[in-house]
């Protein structure tokens, strides 16, 4: 449904600007819901169904609104970024009370799931306690550590990559030194992963 109305809204649009600006709205709506499923184990389907559709209805709302209100049109930086915060703000509202609104996912299915991805953080806690496994000391700050090298490296290769199309020697060289040492520690990082997620696996 989501994806069917997202062609419909993208007919209306002339530009290829314009459907990046809706897809980075898209994002900003939905990318805390995506991230907290993995620490947080109270979010469920509901939740991200809830922000998919809030999202787009919300950044559609904006843009149409942004036509008969200066302030919040699309068109300029700060009509832009004001859509960015209000659907972002708008969309985490409507998942969070859809999620405490809603049962969660059944024990057994928290349980596998634990079990099997061990998430890190307090927020699977309550799961954890019900079983015989432990989450992974300094689980949280790996993640975060990877998710900074790999947006670096994700926008280094593209920032690398137009550099080079565009002839820029020096924005490709910069970015292609950056992607090869944060894919590097990437690859470093994952080689070396704690040995207590691979006693978690045999608890299984």
């Amino acid at each position: 449904m989501t994806l069917g109305l997202s062609l419909l809204v993208t007919l209306f649009m002339d530009q290829i600007s314009q459907v990046w600006e809706l897809l980075l709205t898209l994002g900003a709506g939905t990318g805390l819901v995506y991230i907290l499923r993995w620490y947080w184990w109270r979010v469920n389907a509901w939740s991200e169904v809830s922000a998919m559709g809030c999202a787009l209805l919300a950044s559609v709302c904006l843009r149409v609104l942004g036509h008969h209100v200066p302030m919040l049109d699309t068109q300029t930086a700060t009509g832009f970024a004001l859509n960015l915060i209000a659907t972002t703000a708008l969309t985490t509202a409507v998942w969070l009370g859809v999620t405490l609104l809603t049962p969660p996912e059944p024990a057994e299915t928290l349980r596998a799931f634990y079990m099997r991805v061990r998430p890190a953080g307090p927020g699977w806690a309550p799961v954890a306690a019900t079983t015989s496994v432990r989450p992974v000391p300094g689980e949280l700050r790996r993640n975060a550590a990877f998710w900074v090298l790999g947006t670096v490296f994700v926008y280094s290769i593209m920032f690398g990559t137009g550099g080079v199309l565009f002839g820029q020697t020096r924005q490709a060289l910069t970015f292609a030194i950056l992607g090869v040492v944060s894919g590097a520690l990437l690859l470093r990082g994952m080689a070396r992963e704690p040995s207590n997620v691979a006693d978690a696996s045999a608890v299984q």
